[in-house]
């Protein structure tokens, strides 16, 4: 799914969306399917980006998996500066016809860095 958001490939991202996907930022404010891929197209290329996705658990019960993760993204804007974003988010997966698909994702916290100091946390609601 990363790969399919960075890429900007709608199609790709479309096939491991469940139906009735939602996504919930740390607000509570909802996206769907359609409107999360009518989006992906304008999400702001970074520039000189490192990233890492870390799962932190898997409970996987009767054709459902609860994943917790955490994802870090750094990224030098010169030569003296830098940002960098953590995430902390709840995705549900389901298995439908043999193949596993995004349900539900919430970001559960978002903070964000300008040279190593902290400008920004938000916690969900």
């Amino acid at each position: 799914m990363k790969a399919s958001i960075e890429s900007r490939n709608k199609d790709q991202l479309a096939e491991v969306l469940a139906p009735h996907f939602m996504s919930e930022d740390t607000s509570g404010k909802q996206t769907d399917a359609q409107q999360l891929l009518d989006q992906i197209s304008h999400f702001p290329e970074i520039p000189d980006k490192t990233s890492n996705t870390k799962i932190t658990s898997i409970e996987i019960v009767n054709g459902k998996a609860l994943i917790t993760q955490r994802y870090e993204m750094t990224s030098k804007i010169d030569e003296k500066n830098s940002i960098k974003i953590i995430a902390e988010s709840e995705d549900t997966w389901v298995l439908i016809e043999e193949k596993w698909l995004l349900k539900k994702t919430v970001t559960k916290s978002l903070d964000q860095f300008f040279n190593d100091s902290i400008i920004s946390h938000q916690e969900h609601k």
